[in-house]
């Protein structure tokens, strides 16, 4: 409730509240008390302090009546830019409230009130009073108009009405901005209303229905309003604004209609245009926008057109950006020096810098490895040279291979711009329709049900659409599998040069889903020649590109299977690419994924059923109930009887276990691991700010000393890894903290698995002490239980020891 107001306005809105409170339910006398609620707000000054809470106090108490509805909604209590905050805010805090709510908003924005509020939110002569107090209000008001769908759906979720669906909802927005463009001057409001929706990722319901009026308003706009419009918008939302319309620009002359003289007069359009859109950004697929761009700036500011082309082709001639840029921002800046070359002559001046650029471009982009960089340079040069022709020499020409990148090109300087007819494909209905009926209700009212938006189509005409041929049987392409056009490599040497053929993603794709099989296919000799090769392909491999199959998961498989297959030497490679000094992040976590990875799956003991002994069993005793005779059926339920009461200890079948084959190798990945921790590597800092490395090293470790328990030489191997924990155990972070402990409880495992602590007495002493420090001491709760478990467990150790 509001504060402000005296003692007799604070006892006459307590008796507007009773009055209302008591014709709860009677429809007449609550219509009456509308009326005279209304004379009270007219006449009183004092009381409409309290007016937004005496029009919420009325919507609660209306109930759901349509008669009590209608009544409220025929009095206007309060300015309407209030009446709607305070509808969408009981809409959505007050369940209780939200259908009677929801039916107000619904004539609000489908009927004239919208329109209203927008235009005396546009009107040079409002009271800045009497509409919104506040500027705060003012911004309160516009989140409320561009939000109110989301907050609505994050609300009733599925069950949100058509109407407030937000391709239905900015279509009246839309409609309410097109009104006041034509009738008014001020459009300040205009403009935060479209920043804010652009701000707020709903921008392409104002491309779908405002941009194409905006574009076909022939007659029916003025353009300089048009153009004040955008220039008022904020410039910390004009970038999504302008880069909107010109992507739906149907061409640079509609565009100059919209934005006019703006390229000249506003700051932040020349940024975007000449300089933003086209050397930092790209846009794939869609050359119209290098056409309205470049169209719209000659067409403004011929002087801008060539210090443009100036700056996109320095731009193309340097060596850093040919190297550092994608492809397609390269083909995209290739794009827009030709289409300037449509507005560019020898007589604009310039040409020895234009040349001496020339010259550096192409000696760039024909040292290139690339070829189709190589063919964006030719193709660039011979359309520059043939327009600078410096002393009547022939232009260059090159011979190359022709694309679709090469067709692309050329249509750019081909291409000629369509007269004003051609180009008015926007038509200017949904104008007409407004303006005819902008103050009176649509015949249509959405606010329905969606059931009511339901076409039936008659069972007849049903019959009459479907196709004579159901009655043949459609043939299986359940099994069908997509043709690739890139050939199947057959070797680990072919893999890795599909691998090293980054131009081409193919062949990438190809050898990354073809790997596994390689592999599993390949001898031995073979794997050990080529397993470095083969890893340094795999671990550098980025896939910054779309893809339909998990390339990332490809690429963990493929190091894992290699890994598997020839690891002695695999060990070697990753440990030292894991301290090596060119390495990032992320390589050295993948090479101890990889680790742990490779010592899980090569410890896992497989248990192998002899399948022909087993099959031999069960046909002799279906030969045995073959031969037998016929047993009396009282014998049959005896032995019934006894097999059920019978208690069998052990079953055993005739099986084989494989030894772990991790337990021979674990010391190659272990002990390089554990010796180069305190290496000194510039751009590794494992007791420093790379923790998270040093905690990932550690649980590797633990994984490994857990997967080698049965290893001949385990003992040594825990008496380096509990010297290793020993020199960490003051490391302050948690993640390493874990770390220790996890490697310490692996480390015990397996030494009470392997039962001989013989040398180790000194170093258990030791971490028992540290365990039992960190279990009184530490503030993790986690860390305690971990410490205490092992304390116990060396206990247990070193009892049974003394015992034995």
């Amino acid at each position: 409730m509001n504060s402000t107001g005296d003692s007799s306005s604070l006892s006459l809105y307590q008796n507007v509240i009773k009055e209302i409170n008591e014709c709860a339910g009677d429809i007449v006398r609550f219509s009456d008390i509308v009326e005279k609620i209304r004379e009270q707000l007219i006449s009183d000054q004092p009381l409409k302090f309290y007016t937004k809470d005496i029009f919420e106090h009325l919507i609660i108490q209306s109930g759901s009546d349509k008669n009590s509805v209608d009544a409220i909604g025929k009095v206007v209590l309060l300015p309407l830019p209030i009446v709607f905050i305070s509808l969408t805010q009981l809409s959505l805090t007050m369940k209780e409230y939200r259908n009677i709510c929801l039916k107000y908003i619904q004539l609000f924005i489908s009927d004239q009130p919208l329109i209203q509020m927008f235009s005396d939110l546009c009107c040079k002569t409002y009271d800045d009073e009497k509409l919104l107090s506040s500027r705060s209000e003012q911004e309160l008001l516009i989140r409320t108009i561009v939000h109110f769908p989301d907050k609505l759906a994050n609300v009733i979720r599925k069950n949100t009405p058509l109407i407030f669906m937000p391709k239905s909802y900015f279509k009246y927005i839309n409609k309410a901005i097109l009104y006041c463009i034509r009738y008014f001057d001020n459009l300040h409001f205009l403009a935060l209303v479209i920043g804010q929706t652009f701000a707020s990722g709903h921008g392409m319901h104002l491309e779908a229905t405002l941009f194409p009026a905006l574009f076909g308003h022939t007659g029916l706009l003025s353009a300089s309003k048009i153009q004040k419009l955008f220039e008022t918008i904020s410039d910390a939302k004009k970038e999504p604004v302008i880069l909107a319309l010109v992507k739906c620009a149907p061409s640079s002359n509609k565009l100059y209609m919209v934005l006019g003289t703006l390229l000249k007069d506003d700051e932040k359009i020349r940024f975007l245009l000449s300089e933003k859109f086209l050397l930092f950004k790209y846009f794939p697929d869609n050359d119209q926008v290098i056409k309205n761009i470049i169209g719209y700036i000659q067409a403004s500011d011929h002087e801008l057109l060539l210090q443009t082309f100036n700056k996109l082709l320095k731009t193309w001639a340097s060596q850093s950006a040919v190297i550092h840029t994608s492809f397609q921002q390269q083909i995209f800046i290739s794009k827009s020096i030709i289409c300037c070359l449509k507005f560019i002559n020898d007589d604009d001046g310039g040409s020895m810098d234009v040349m001496e650029n020339l010259l550096e471009g192409v000696d760039v982009h024909l040292k290139c490895a690339d070829h189709n960089i190589v063919k964006l340079g030719m193709i660039v040069a011979e359309h520059i040279s043939s327009v600078f022709n410096v002393d009547g020499k022939d232009p260059l020409k090159f011979q190359y291979e022709e694309n679709a990148i090469t067709h692309e090109l050329k249509a750019m300087i081909q291409h000629e711009r369509l007269a004003d007819d051609e180009l008015d494909y926007y038509d200017n209905t949904f104008l007409s329709e407004l303006f005819e009926s902008s103050l009176q209700r649509d015949t249509t009212d959405e606010s329905n049900d969606v059931g009511k938006h339901v076409t039936v189509i008659p069972a007849d005409t049903v019959e009459e659409l479907l196709d004579s041929d159901d009655d043949l049987v459609p043939y299986d392409q359940s099994n069908d599998t997509t043709v690739s056009k890139t050939a199947r490599p057959y070797s680990i040497r072919e893999c890795i040069d599909y691998l090293i053929d980054h131009g081409k993603i193919d062949h990438i794709e190809s050898a990354l889903i073809h790997l596994d099989d390689v592999i599993k296919l390949s001898s031995t000799y073979e794997m050990d020649e080529c397993i470095d090769d083969l890893l340094r392909c795999l671990i550098h491999l980025e896939h910054d590109f779309a893809s339909d199959c998990d390339l990332s998961q490809l690429r963990f498989a493929g190091m894992l299977n290699a890994t598997v297959m020839s690891p002695i030497k695999a060990a070697k490679y990753l440990t030292q690419q894991f301290y090596d000094s060119n390495q990032t992040i992320r390589i050295r976590l993948d090479i101890l994924e990889v680790c742990t990875a490779v010592a899980r799956q090569l410890s896992d003991v497989v248990v192998e059923v002899d399948s022909d002994s087993h099959l031999q069993s069960k046909c002799d005793k279906s030969l045995k109930s073959l031969i037998a005779p016929e047993k009396p059926e009282w014998v049959e339920i005896v032995e019934r009887r006894i097999e059920s009461k019978t208690i069998r200890r052990r079953m055993t079948e005739n099986t084989s276990l494989i030894r772990n084959r991790f337990s021979e190798i674990c010391g190659n990945f272990l002990y390089p691991l554990i010796s180069g921790f305190d290496r000194n590597v510039p751009t590794l800092d494992l007791i420093g700010r790379d923790f998270i490395v040093l905690g990932r090293l550690i649980y590797t470790i633990g994984v490994m000393i857990y997967s080698a328990r049965a290893a001949p030489s385990i003992s040594r191997m825990i008496e380096e890894t509990l010297k290793f924990v020993l020199e960490l155990h003051n490391h302050s972070d948690k993640f390493v903290k874990q770390g220790l402990l996890f490697t310490i409880c692996s480390c015990l495992h397996s030494l009470n698995s392997h039962s001989n602590c013989n040398g180790l007495s000194q170093l258990l002493i030791q971490v028992d002490i540290w365990l039992q420090s960190v279990s009184y001491n530490s503030p993790s709760g986690e860390c305690q239980q971990l410490a205490q478990q092992c304390h116990e467990m060396i206990t247990f150790i070193m009892l049974k020891a003394i015992k034995q």
